[in-house]
């Protein structure tokens, strides 16, 4: 449509440049001639003529003005639509990214709550070895020697999810405020969340000395119990925020 336009727009200027040109001649003709000298009928005619002419002349370059003002608005009109649309395929492109970051640290995650749920073995494992002989845990000595390789690593990796988890904001100017709020209140709880499950794994409610193992067992089931409702519950928001994404994307590829 825009080169049809652009092909009138010359066509018109040809048209124009023609039609000055033949009403030049012809008043060099009508000059040369001598139109003082002819009788009133025939100067009329030419005169006539000579206006018809300029008439035409100006008729010609309205419909060129015309037609270049169509030609503006109508690439103006183009331009805002293709700005629309690039601006349409980055918002889609980034929130794809966003997605599939999302996505990585669900994956990453799940590493950690297995890395978690290795450690609870361990400590379950030796309590169920010692305790029917009523013996006495003496921490941290006789336990967390051969557990801390795994804690280390699992609360290495606990830090470096926040770490990781950064980079979403990097995506912030394509996304909704309501996401931004859930993803900013997110980064501020697992600040909290991580400390508390470095503080379990490591066993850090537990003083030095030494422990009847029942007691040892009953405090650190209470405690395993709320650290696997935090790790549950941060596996079902990070699943929430991609979801959300996932729901934004389908209603703009649908809504065009």
């Amino acid at each position: 449509m825009v080169k049809d336009e652009s092909k009138l727009l010359n066509v018109l200027k040809v048209l124009a440049g023609i039609t000055i040109t033949v009403v030049i001649i012809l008043f060099i003709i009508a000059y040369q001639i001598g139109v003082e000298g002819l009788d009133k009928s025939n100067r009329s005619t030419i005169i006539s003529g000579l206006l018809s002419m300029i008439g035409g002349t100006i008729g010609a370059f309205g419909a060129y003005f015309i037609a270049k003002w169509q030609m503006t608005v109508l690439l103006e009109r183009q331009d805002e639509k293709d700005r629309k649309k690039i601006a349409w395929e980055i918002n889609i492109n980034k929130k794809q990214e966003a997605l599939q970051i999302l996505n990585n640290k669900i994956g990453d995650f799940q590493k950690i709550k297995e890395e978690f749920a290795k450690c609870n073995s361990y400590i379950i494992n030796y309590l169920e070895v010692h305790e029917d002989n009523n013996e006495h845990i003496i921490y941290p000595d006789e336990l967390f020697d051969e557990y801390l390789e795994d804690a280390v690593k699992c609360v290495g990796s606990i830090r470096d999810f926040e770490k990781a988890y950064q980079i979403i904001f990097s995506y912030k100017s394509f996304f909704k405020e309501e996401f931004i709020e859930v993803i900013e209140k997110f980064k501020k709880n697992y600040k909290q969340i991580a400390i508390e499950l470095a503080n379990y794994i490591q066993l850090a409610n537990f003083n030095e000395g030494e422990y009847p193992i029942e007691e040892f067992k009953v405090t650190w089931l209470e405690d395993r119990g709320k650290m696997n409702v935090i790790v549950v519950s941060i596996q079902i928001e990070l699943e929430n925020q991609a979801n959300t994404l996932n729901l934004e994307l389908f209603e703009i590829v649908n809504n065009g």
